[in-house]
Parts: C-alpha cells; sequence; structure tokens
C-alpha cells in the first residue's frame, strides 16, 4: 500500500471534492505512479480526520474523473497520468449515465417534450420501460451482422449479441 495522506488545508469546498482533486495534482505530477495501492478507506480517513463515506466518495469521485481502478478484496489502485489527463477536461462527455443532457429551453427542449407526450401516450409504453430480451432483439441482432459483413467477414445474426 502506498502511504498517501494529501494536504487539504488550502483546499475550498467539500472534503471529499479535495481529496479527489488532491489525488489528481498528485497523479499528474508523478507523487503517485499507475498502479500504485492506495490507502484503504478506513485508514485515510483516520489520517484526515474525515468519515469513511467522504473517503469512499472521493474515491468514487477519482474513479469516476478515470484516475483509479479498484478491485474487490485488492484494494484501489491508480490508474496513470495519461488518463488521469484525459479525465481532467470538465467539458468531456460522461457515459457512466445513459441519458442524454437535458435542454432546459429552446427547439430542443419543445421537441423533447413533445417526443416524451407522445411516448407516453403509447399502448406499449411499458415494453419501452423494460430489459431487451436476452442476447438483444432478432432485428438488431440481423443488423449488427450486416455490419460485420461490411468488414468481409461473415456472421450468422443467431451468433451476434
Amino acid at each position: 500500500m502506498t502511504i498517501w495522506v494529501p494536504a487539504l488545508d488550502d483546499r475550498p469546498g467539500p472534503r471529499y471534492r479535495a481529496i479527489a482533486d488532491a489525488l489528481h495534482e498528485d497523479v499528474v505530477a508523478g507523487r503517485l505512479a499507475a498502479g500504485s495501492r492506495l490507502p484503504t478507506h478506513r485508514w485515510l480517513a483516520d489520517r484526515l480526520g474525515v468519515t469513511v463515506g467522504t473517503v469512499t466518495r472521493a474515491y468514487l469521485e477519482a474513479a469516476r474523473r478515470g484516475l483509479l481502478t479498484g478491485e474487490v478484496g485488492r484494494g484501489t489502485f491508480v490508474r496513470g497520468p495519461a488518463v488521469a489527463l484525459a479525465a481532467a477536461d470538465p467539458a468531456g462527455i460522461d457515459l457512466a449515465h445513459n441519458h442524454p443532457p437535458l435542454p432546459t429551453h429552446g427547439p430542443l427542449a419543445d421537441v423533447l417534450q413533445r417526443t416524451l407526450a407522445a411516448v407516453a401516450g403509447r399502448a406499449d409504453v411499458s415494453a419501452l420501460l423494460g430489459y431487451p430480451v436476452d442476447g438483444g432483439l432478432a432485428h438488431h441482432r440481423e443488423a449488427g451482422a450486416a455490419w460485420i459483413a461490411r468488414s468481409g467477414l461473415s456472421a450468422d445474426a443467431d451468433d451476434v449479441l
């Protein structure tokens, strides 16, 4: 385990974000190398005088930024500076959630409102809210097989997920 204790005294804002920001800076500066195992949540919380939940939230934020990876039973590890630099872009797109950003005004907001109202009024709306069948829908698998065929390979729709 790497003995890493960030200095948080001059950092404004929530403690979890200060820990995640310090982690980012230390990875980019090379003070934390790729593959370094970070302290346990409980150990770091004790050293910083914060709750275990604060450290957990900080590690989750750092993982969301692409700085860390965790393995159950093994610990939390630094991913590396190249990943950290790429994750530092605040204008990046967060693909952790499966929904688009919601427009709050203008033509896109109007279209979204009309579309959602139309969908809500459909008789089969419950089918849209459930999970798809295992392996995907037949017409999706057929489209996948056709796409694979464009590369010169042969694939049967029954073999595509």
